[in-house]
């Protein structure tokens, strides 16, 4: 584990120690040692890794839409409708060149991501909280 990793992850000093006891085998006072280390650095840390977040290059989501269609499908069965869902988002990193992206999902895709977009919230905040 790095400090930047633990920073990232929320860990404090006592956080750290254990990890590094439990997957690295350190030593109780080597882990304490490292501990301390990361104790007297942590807030500048955290305080860069938010500067950082701010400042990336990553094209932010300026607007989205979303439409919920049925796909009709003829088997031996009959007829099936399964729902297909079309997305567009405009990406956007701050200097006008904004980039639209258009998909389409399933149902099974569609909860995966927003599951996936959930859980990245959630990380945003908790970060940003910090």
């Amino acid at each position: 584990m790095t400090f930047v990793e633990a920073a990232r992850r929320g860990f404090d000093g006592g956080d750290v120690a254990s990890t590094l006891e439990r997957d690295a085998g350190t030593s109780k006072t080597n882990a304490q040692r490292v501990a301390a280390a990361y104790e007297k650095i942590r807030g500048e840390l955290e305080r860069e890794l938010r500067r950082h977040a701010r400042s990336s290059a990553v094209k932010r989501l300026k607007s989205h839409a979303c439409r919920a269609d049925y796909v009709v499908s003829a088997s031996a069965n009959g007829d099936r409708r399964e729902p297909a869902f079309h997305i567009s988002w405009v990406l956007g990193d701050g200097s006008g060149n904004d980039e639209r992206v258009n998909f389409m999902c399933d149902a099974e895709e569609m909860m995966h991501l927003v599951e996936t977009l959930r859980e990245a919230c959630g990380a945003s905040e908790a970060l940003a909280t910090r």
